[in-house]
């Protein structure tokens, strides 16, 4: 590995109030060109939010791309000419382990070389939101706070147009289910799990129980990243990108989280506040209810409470409605996807919020059972 900068690194007496972007690249020129641009013309300051572009292949185009802007440039020697592990029978998703070893290489420098305390992660194909760095910079400070929390998301993974309310799109969520694509992770969470960095798919591997252990992820309402087009030529083979991660759209009108008391987001008050709203202030309903009155076009949320809640008790239950509103329905060792304590939520064209919610009276937490490939 050969590391290059374009800019020397930041002094050490902005030590503490750095929060690094690291966008991990490879042969994407223009992807990273787009990227590039938005996040130098969004930050407000260079010294703290420094840009690091991490290369991992030898494509000279990125490389000249990352050298007409204000960012460290880091290379990497390309898989291929390297020697690791991937089993025979697992050669077909060769790129994941490349993903997975990219990563490592770039959380190495940033943590270990760079001593930085955290860091927002980025893959080229993503674009951002104009309170991208407002978004990060605010709820970093409640993961600094609250060790229940272990990273940031910029992602909401059912936050296509007609799933969320944009008018809340200041809301953020505590979630069971790690979203990814574009994340901040810190210092404490690398000493944990750095020197056990898998091989392969690492984004499944950080969800799994003994990397989570009982942590959440910080998500938005409205999402602060979006995949753009070049996402389809990744390495799922644009399976995903076709049929969802395209849908997903990031917020359009700015917050300033700055000036957002987001203490809400705090275990015991979340658990306390959050609970409330989903068993106490909705009303439930059960799914033949909901069927009939949000499939009526005239129905508003005037005309049943604006909050509701349907309860399942088994697996089939789950997937019927969640099928039913629109919402992905797989699950990683039984956590669906934005889950808290099993819980998701929704909105409808119609207005109102829903909660998908487990019966108390039975539920004994997450069944690792419980699995769903989409």
């Amino acid at each position: 590995m050969v590391a290059q900068t374009n800019a020397s690194v930041n002094n050490n007496k902005y030590y503490g109030d750095v929060i690094p972007v690291i966008v991990l690249v490879c042969n994407r020129a223009e992807a990273l060109e787009r990227l590039l641009h938005k996040l130098t013309k969004l930050r407000s300051s260079t010294t703290k939010f420094p840009i690091y572009v991490s290369q991992d292949c030898d494509h000279l185009e990125t490389k000249a791309v990352a050298s007409k802007y204000d960012v460290q440039f880091i290379k990497h020697s390309a898989p291929t000419t390297e020697h690791f592990n991937i089993p025979t029978s697992m050669m077909q998703y060769k790129t994941y382990y490349y993903i997975s070893r990219h990563y490592k290489l770039a959380l190495e420098e940033i943590f270990d070389r760079y001593k930085h305390e955290s860091v927002i992660i980025l893959e080229d194909d993503l674009d951002i939101a104009e309170d991208f760095f407002s978004y990060f910079d605010s709820t970093y400070q409640i993961l600094k706070k609250d060790e229940s929390i272990y990273c940031i998301s910029a992602w909401n993974d059912n936050g296509l147009p007609e799933l969320i309310n944009l008018k809340e799109n200041a809301k953020l969520y505590r979630s069971d289910f790690f979203p990814g694509l574009g994340w901040l992770m810190d210092r404490r969470l690398w000493k944990e799990i750095g020197s056990s960095w898998p091989d392969g798919f690492w984004d499944d591997w950080i969800r799994l129980p003994e990397q989570r252990k009982e942590r959440v992820c910080i998500r938005p309402e409205v999402s602060r990243t979006s995949m753009t087009s070049f996402g389809k030529k990744g390495a799922s083979q644009g399976y995903f990108f076709d049929n969802f991660l395209n849908k997903i759209v990031h917020n359009e009108v700015a917050v300033d989280f700055n000036k957002l008391d987001l203490s809400y987001l705090v275990k015991e008050t979340y658990d306390k506040e959050y609970l409330v709203d989903v068993y106490n202030k909705s009303k439930k309903y059960s799914l033949n209810e909901v069927k009939h009155f949000l499939n009526r076009d005239n129905v508003i949320a005037t005309d049943v409470n604006k909050l509701i809640r349907i309860e399942y008790a088994t697996f089939q239950q789950y997937q019927e409605i969640v099928s039913f509103l629109g919402l992905m329905r797989d699950f990683k060792v039984g956590v669906g996807r934005n889950a808290y304590k099993g819980i998701l939520t929704t909105y409808t064209k119609n207005g109102i919020r829903v909660y998908i919610a487990p019966d108390l009276s039975i539920w004994k937490g997450y069944d690792k059972k419980w699995e769903f490939i989409p």
